[in-house]
């Protein structure tokens, strides 16, 4: 039986640009050719084997943006050759990648039988495509072309602070001590990416982290005196405003603390939650886990996880012309929003401008 070890001997080699794709484009594609061994470092030629290509996203563990597979077989010298983006795809396309955002990783996978081996996970630096077309000249400007149709009338839809008239848009003139008050508000309950529009330079972010989770408890805590012993509860998720500027077409990352999110500080404390953050610059922390109530933990009633810090937090619903409806409802006491996440309550993230 043959087990794969290191020796795959990776060599990315450059070809010529196919036909269609003369007018100086780039070969839909990364070609590749490795070479296969086994655990004695003898080639494994003509022999079947499948590759698994994975594209990760800012680091070698981040989330993947692209998978496929191809079934090939070894030459007589162990080699084999793929197209990184010729292969059947299990996740995502590879014309849909985005290469201008964020670092990619590349994780190149080997199976001959015996299940999947990671032969390799390495960041994907500038090729000479990239390079060339970052720094060579554009070409002369083509012919105009021909007026196209009329399109259809668009539709507007008024948001807070705007009036539709006709075809006449105005600003109403709303009091407020909000500085976002008549803004346009963006809210994010998961992880994702958001690309600024075009005449915005500068932005507020809101971001909530997630509560820490709660500890469990047992009924076994102590069989003798015959008690039960209760979980903490997680500290409450922290908070954080910012005004930054940004480039308007630039791609920012969002982290939005999820439940269970954060690290395990201790065997005897839940995970604290997740940390919500804006492009890994601006962070609100998770609420720190709850103390568990059984075994040799002890009974954790008393160990409630520590809050996580506040920063610039602003009572949005105390200005009776401001809308809530972008804070959370799991945030809300009585009309009042929270200035934290709860215990097992994820974060989130807002965008204003």
């Amino acid at each position: 039986m043959n087990f794969f070890k290191s020796y795959l001997a990776i060599t990315i080699f450059l070809i010529n640009c196919y036909q269609s794709y003369i007018s100086a484009q780039s070969p839909p594609g990364i070609p590749y050719q490795a070479e296969v061994r086994n655990e004695s470092g003898e080639v494994l030629a003509n022999a079947n084997v499948n590759i698994r290509f994975t594209l990760h996203e800012l680091a070698a563990n981040g989330s993947v943006s692209f998978q496929e597979t191809h079934a090939l077989t070894t030459n007589e010298l162990g080699l084999f050759a793929a197209t990184i983006g010729a292969g059947s795809a299990t996740q995502g396309t590879f014309a849909g990648i985005n290469w201008a955002q964020t670092t990619k990783f590349l994780q190149v996978e080997v199976d001959t039988g015996n299940g999947w081996i990671t032969m390799g996970n390495q960041q994907l630096m500038s090729v000479p495509y990239a390079l060339y077309a970052a720094n060579s000249q554009p070409g002369p400007q083509g012919p105009v072309g021909q007026t196209g149709p009329q399109g259809e009338p668009g539709t507007y839809i008024a948001g807070y602070g705007i009036r539709i008239t006709n075809d006449t848009i105005s600003i109403q003139n709303q009091a407020s001590s909000d500085p976002t008050a008549n803004s346009n508000r963006i809210g994010f309950a998961n992880s994702t990416f958001w690309t600024c529009p075009d005449g915005i330079s500068t932005i507020t972010i809101e971001l909530w982290g997630a509560g820490g989770t709660s500890g469990s408890g047992s009924s076994l805590c102590d069989p003798y005196l015959g008690f039960t012993c209760y979980g903490a509860s997680g500290g409450k998720g922290g908070y954080n405003k910012q005004s930054i500027s940004v480039t308007p077409g630039f791609t920012y990352t969002i982290e939005v603390g999820q439940i269970n999110g954060g690290v395990q500080e201790t065997p005897c404390r839940m995970r604290n939650g997740g940390t919500s953050s804006f492009n890994n610059e601006i962070f609100a922390p998770g609420g720190q886990g709850g103390k568990i109530g059984a075994g040799c933990c002890g009974c954790g009633g008393y160990g409630a996880g520590a809050n996580g810090s506040v920063t610039n937090y602003f009572h949005p619903s105390t200005q009776l012309s401001v809308p809530t409806t972008y804070v959370p409802q799991t945030y809300v006491t009585n009309t009042y929003p929270a200035c934290c996440a709860p215990s097992d309550t994820r974060g989130f993230v807002v965008i204003s401008y």
